[in-house]
């Protein structure tokens, strides 16, 4: 959960605005970060599912955890926002640990190492060029993919 009792800081919300995209996103709420972020509240907003996403990695950047889970962390966000959160949770995580569940092959082969499990279980491990060379079903679920990009 990282550091839960962290004195909340302005300088390191704004920090884990910027780095995950939604600093301008604050801007633009009448009551800026002290805006609710639900309809239900008196001047909430519903920000929209990719927002949402974004709003939940800046809370765990700002906890500044050893270890990150992101479970699907950019399932709602185009290409290149996906490409732009992930180059800065990357920069900000370099001495922790990322556990990334994740579909998408774009992004999960940037990892150090990847487990593929099927089933429940793991069936392979490695990095993305290991993984590509043994050709089983790391490969295999990556082309059908890629072939879907062309």
């Amino acid at each position: 959960f990282g550091d839960i009792d962290k004195k909340k800081t302005k300088i390191g919300i704004k920090r884990a605005a910027k780095l995950t995209g939604i600093a301008d996103f604050v801007k633009s709420l009448p009551l800026g970060f002290k805006n609710p972020l639900d309809k239900e509240f008196a001047g909430g907003v519903e920000p929209s599912k990719g927002l949402w996403q974004r709003v939940a990695l800046a809370r765990i950047l700002y906890r500044d955890a050893q270890i990150l889970i992101l479970d699907e962390p950019t399932s709602n966000v185009d290409p290149e926002s996906e490409e732009q959160i992930f180059a800065d949770v990357l920069r900000v995580a370099k001495k922790k640990m990322v556990i990334l569940v994740s579909h998408r092959f774009s992004t999960v082969r940037k990892a150090d190492k990847i487990l593929v499990l099927e089933k429940g279980l793991a069936v392979e491990y490695g990095s993305h060029k290991e993984l590509m060379r043994q050709n089983g079903r790391y490969k295999e679920l990556f082309s059908i993919q890629a072939q879907s990009y062309q």
